[in-house]
């Protein structure tokens, strides 16, 4: 446990401090895009998510161990990957959109930017604006003054430098395959959305034992990529070992991730009329049994992972991090908040009362 505490403290001390300054740079960019309506999105995703970032930065901690190097090429992946992942979501959910075709063509960029040997982008930085426009092409919108390209590019240039993201970029683009397509489908007509979702997810989720929208999910999370990031900077594996880790996080991990995700904004989503994948559960007693499913599941697997009280910190990280949110409290979800932190172990409780204090002080 002791190993476990001393990597929050250098996650809260060294690594925070790193992905600030990440989200700074791609802040200032942003402020510069021509488009108002672009530009408006692309801050508010900035500034009202910035802890997905914040949270998946502590993937950079994965090499600090005696005899390894640091590499910052993952912070800087991470950082880039999940802001054209919130930048995305923002333009799907936000702008007014409910085009299948433009959620598609602007995911490109998602699969663009995990494929640095693909000629899916040009290499000259004069090039950022029309390189950008491709993604725009069935989109309203489209002048972003080469902000999306240029967070492709950082993303491309930084797994091309890890020594072994050859060994998991076929995963990494399947997981971003299936992000990509919840992405197009679950911003779609009210009318149509849950049903297109239910037959994509029952057909995609066949070989696991999980509810279709848990499936779902599941596909919403970039947990997954920043493990492969972090595997690739340590190396890489062979599709053995990278399979184990990813029967542990897809869709256990993962799943937990976005489950905790939608159920501190249920409320605020049902007042909206946005798609939410706990409100699928038939009751509140189901739900809170499901959700300990996946806490115990995810622990059990990742006790089998190499570097396990890496993984541990992340699970119990997730819950605690989420679960301090102030909407737990201002929506009643106090209660089955502490029973899904004493789930996963008694460190939980008290890693959330520390992510407490960090919201107090602004850092999250």
């Amino acid at each position: 446990m002791d190993t476990e505490i001393a990597t929050a403290l250098a996650y809260v001390s060294r690594i925070l401090p790193q992905a600030d300054r990440q989200l700074e740079r791609w802040r200032t960019h942003a402020e510069r895009i021509s488009c108002p309506q672009l530009r408006e999105q692309a801050l508010a995703s900035i500034s009202r998510k910035r802890f997905h970032v914040l949270g998946g930065s502590v993937y950079g901690l994965y090499m600090l161990r005696k005899g390894r190097q640091y590499r910052p090429q993952v912070l800087r992946a991470i950082a880039s990957i999940q802001t054209i992942s919130d930048y995305l979501d923002n333009l799907c959910d936000r702008a007014g959109v409910l085009d299948e075709r433009g959620f598609r063509q602007l995911h490109y960029a998602m699969l663009d930017a995990l494929d640095p040997d693909s000629s899916g982008l040009p290499h000259q930085s004069d090039a950022a604006v029309d390189a950008s426009a491709k993604y725009y092409l069935h989109y309203p919108y489209s002048e972003d003054s080469g902000y999306l390209a240029e967070l492709v590019r950082t993303c491309r240039d930084s797994l091309a430098s890890l020594p072994g993201y050859q060994s998991v970029k076929a995963h990494a683009l399947r997981l971003a395959r299936l992000y990509c397509d919840l992405q197009s489908l679950k911003h779609l007509d009210p009318e149509e959305r849950r049903e297109r979702l239910r037959e994509w997810a029952e057909r995609e989720s066949a070989s696991y034992s999980v509810e279709w929208w848990e499936f779902a999910a599941a596909t919403g999370s970039t947990l997954g990529l920043f493990l492969l990031f972090a595997l690739a900077a340590d190396g890489g594996a062979d599709d053995r070992t990278i399979r184990h880790y990813l029967d542990a996080y897809f869709p256990w991990i993962c799943g937990l991730h976005i489950l905790l995700d939608y159920l501190i904004d249920l409320e605020e989503d049902r007042t909206h009329g946005d798609f939410n994948f706990v409100a699928c559960y038939p009751d509140r007693q189901t739900r809170r049994l499901r959700l300990e499913l996946f806490v115990r599941e995810s622990i059990s697997r990742a006790q089998c992972l190499p570097r396990r009280r890496f993984h541990l910190l992340v699970i119990r990280g997730l819950l605690a991090l989420y679960l301090s949110d102030p909407k737990v409290k201002a929506t009643g979800l106090d209660e089955e908040a502490r029973v899904l932190c004493r789930s996963a172990g008694w460190l939980t409780p008290l890693m959330r009362l520390v992510c407490v204090s960090l919201r107090r002080l602004g850092m999250f």
